[in-house]
C-alpha cells in the first residue's frame, strides 16, 4: 500500500514525499489540537518533546482534571474534525485509492481513534483517568486505567499478532503495541 511505499520505496519519489507530507500533516493537527486546548484554558507551556508515540507538552504548574481533561481531548478532536472535513473532498473525487488526501483522512482517523484507547500513555487514557479521579479518586482511577490499559494492549498485541502471521506486512500495529505494553511496563503511563 501507500505506507509501504514510504517505508520500502515503489520507485516513486513523488508518491512518497507527498504521502509523508499527508502523514506528518495529520500528526501536526492533532498536536496542534492539544497546543490550541492548552491556549483555551489559559495553560502554559513550558516545553514540548518528542517521543514515539507523538508529542509531549510539559506545564508549569499543576493541571486541574478538567484542564488535562480538556487538554488530552483536544488531539482527538481535532484529528476526527480534520478527518470529517477532508472526508467530502476525499469521497467528491470517486474515492481513490491512493493520494495524499486518502492517506491524510486515514491517518486522521486512525490517529484520533488510537488516541481514544483507554491506555494511560494515550489521550484516551488520560482523559478516563482524569475522569475517574474527578468523581470516585486517583487510587480508584489508578486500578481502572491499569486494568483497561492492559487489556487494551494485549488486544492490539494479539490482533497485530495475527495480522502480521496472516498478512505479513502489518508491522505498525505489532511495533506500536509493543511501544505501548513496554510503557506501561516501566510505569510510565499515568496522566
Amino acid at each position: 500500500g501507500v505506507l509501504a511505499g514510504i517505508l520500502c520505496g515503489d520507485g516513486n519519489v513523488r508518491v512518497r514525499l507527498a504521502s509523508a507530507a499527508a502523514v506528518l500533516s495529520a500528526i501536526l493537527l492533532h498536536e496542534m489540537g492539544h497546543l490550541l486546548a492548552a491556549w483555551a484554558c489559559r495553560v502554559r507551556i513550558e516545553a514540548l518533546s518528542l517521543d514515539v508515540l507523538g508529542a509531549r507538552l510539559h506545564t508549569t504548574g499543576l493541571l486541574s482534571y478538567g484542564q488535562e481533561w480538556l487538554v488530552a481531548a483536544g488531539g482527538p478532536v481535532a484529528s476526527g474534525l480534520a478527518a470529517a472535513l477532508a472526508f467530502p473532498l476525499w469521497a467528491s473525487r470517486g474515492y481513490p485509492q491512493q493520494g495524499m488526501l486518502c492517506l491524510f483522512v486515514g491517518a486522521s482517523a486512525v490517529m484520533g481513534g488510537l488516541n481514544l484507547l483507554p491506555v494511560g500513555t494515550l489521550d484516551g487514557g488520560r482523559m478516563l483517568y482524569c475522569a475517574l479521579a474527578y468523581t470516585v479518586g486517583e487510587r480508584f482511577a489508578t486500578m481502572v486505567l491499569r486494568l483497561t490499559g492492559g487489556a487494551c494492549v494485549l488486544a492490539l498485541w494479539l490482533f497485530s499478532v495475527y495480522a502480521l502471521l496472516r498478512v505479513g506486512e502489518m508491522v505498525a500495529p505489532f511495533a506500536f503495541s509493543m511501544v505501548l505494553l513496554v510503557r506501561i511496563l516501566q510505569g510510565n503511563y499515568q496522566g
